[in-house]
């Protein structure tokens, strides 16, 4: 099926391209994207307010410029105060041509303040006939690469070979090399004669446009000497995860320097070229990275992913700052989703001077309410590999260790009902009278603190037998039973016992 598109004008002379104008006009101009030659093509024009009867001309040209080789009139009619809609057939004639261009114009008998007008392209789609299925090959190139490719074997058609050739078997959207044209190849020799007939023809390729979206939760900034980690999701148009597809990751760093002069001058400085990364969405649709630990004189870092269906996401994180140089991040857990009544381990990962002595305070928070504040004694004795943190690819950006060395706390947090919209924690600790904070929001399931259950005894039983209701619930609970009950059982009215 062939879809359509639409045309909608203004008063005067409007020119709308194809895909339609943005502002509403005095016609709607629907036809098909793609015409059979020599085929008539249902096409409807509606008049909106445009009580007059006029003559409408199609003009179809190779381009805008060339001459005119074919055209189509027909008479249509509006209505004042309304909308009339004229339906009718065209049959455009047999060209090689892939597109061409397709004028419309809407003239009056007499003196009008308005004229219609607009244009749009067509793709123009052959008809063949084969009278011979004796030896088929075929191929397919594209012309930006000139890579030739063979197609599958072909299958009987009623009177030609069809070939059924897969853009992603070619390579369409998998490299960030995009074609826009393919070319095809179909060779015929005949059996006996020998006699070999080649026919070549040129598509256009069209992408489904991915959505490139990251995670609403996430940090906007960085902690220099500890790794931040991030997901972008890949989905499709109608929201499904997309996985398999390939995602393009761009980073660039930004800094500011000082030139003295008569008066300081800050200087906003730029990596001098973009690090640049390919990754594969997962089976979730998400493309996990790490960009490692960062110098504080780095202040900004652009990220750009682009994929090869013309989809791009464009955004900054930026350097967290601190005089004492040191950090403190709770460790991201985007994917878990925590049991109500068990425990949640959560790490806390710091920078600051080895041998240090300090309370770690933190809260945890779920509807606007503090349930839970504590403190952690810690004696900062053994660093840890800050590569624990990391998740996906690493970002090869250079790496450096910070002023001070990384330590991991863990947290231990009971989850209750409470918490089963999901619950928010801050820590923080004081260094050189300095605050250091973070703060990190998760995901928990829903549940209840009273259990109730309804069991049958026994589960299935014959016509007037007795059958027993068991409910269990806590101690003290007032429970009920309501009619629903007795009607999500067939051919039950009333409880007998």
């Amino acid at each position: 099926m062939r879809a359509k598109t639409a045309t909608e004008a203004f008063p005067r002379a409007v020119q709308c391209q194809q895909g339609g104008c943005a502002v509403s006009g005095r016609y709607l101009f629907t036809a098909p994207n793609a015409f059979f030659a020599g085929t008539p093509e249902r096409v409807c024009l509606t008049l909106f307010d445009v009580p007059e009867t006029g003559d409408l001309t199609l003009t179809f040209r190779r381009s805008e410029s060339s001459p005119t080789f074919a055209q189509h009139t027909q008479q249509v009619s509006g209505v004042a105060g309304g909308s009339k809609e004229t339906c009718f057939e065209v049959q455009t004639p047999e060209l090689d041509d892939f597109t061409m261009w397709m004028g419309l114009e809407v003239t009056y008998p007499s003196a009008v303040n308005y004229t219609i007008s607009g244009n749009q392209y067509i793709s123009v789609l052959q008809t063949s006939t084969c009278t011979s299925r004796d030896r088929w090959s075929a191929s397919a190139s594209s012309p930006s690469t000139g890579k030739l490719r063979p197609i599958s074997e072909p299958t009987s058609g009623a009177d030609c070979a069809v070939f059924r050739v897969s853009g992603s078997d070619l390579g369409f959207g998998k490299t960030f090399d995009k074609p826009y044209r393919l070319e095809a190849t179909a060779e015929l020799t005949e059996d006996g004669t020998e006699v070999t007939i080649k026919g070549t023809k040129t598509f256009l390729i069209a992408y489904q446009e991915l959505n490139l979206e990251i995670d609403l939760l996430k940090s906007d900034y960085f902690k220099p000497g500890l790794p931040f980690i991030d997901w972008i999701r890949v989905s499709h148009p109608d929201g499904t995860p997309a996985p398999g597809e390939l995602v393009q990751l761009c980073f660039e760093t930004h800094w500011t320097t000082t030139e003295d002069g008569i008066s300081t001058t800050y200087v906003w400085r730029s990596s001098a070229d973009p690090v640049c990364l390919n990754i594969t969405s997962d089976s979730r649709g998400v493309v996990a990275f790490t960009v490692p630990p960062q110098d504080q004189e780095i202040e900004k870092i652009s990220i750009q992913a682009t994929t090869p269906k013309s989809s791009s996401l464009n955004y900054d994180i930026t350097g967290w700052s601190s005089e004492s140089g040191a950090f403190v991040q709770l460790l991201r857990l985007p994917r878990k989703e925590f049991t109500c009544g068990a425990e949640a381990h959560i790490d806390v990962f710091f920078t600051t001077r080895l041998g240090s002595q300090f309370e770690l305070f933190y809260q945890v928070m779920a509807n606007s309410d503090i349930l839970l504040a504590d403190l952690v004694p810690v004696t900062f004795s053994e660093a840890v590999d800050a590569s624990a943190l990391q998740e996906g690819r690493v970002v090869d950006l250079p790496t450096v260790s910070g002023p001070h060395p990384v330590g991991q706390v863990a947290l231990t947090i009971p989850v209750t009902s409470s918490m089963s919209s999901g619950f928010h924690v801050l820590v923080y600790m004081v260094i050189d009278g300095e605050v250091i904070a973070d703060s990190q929001s998760y995901a928990a399931k829903h549940c209840l603190d009273n259990q109730v259950s309804l069991r049958w005894s026994p589960d299935r039983v014959q016509p007037r037998d007795t059958v027993h209701l068991t409910l269990t619930a806590a101690p003290g609970s007032l429970c009920g039973l309501g009619e629903w009950w007795v009607l999500s059982v067939p051919g039950v009215t009333a409880f007998l016992q």
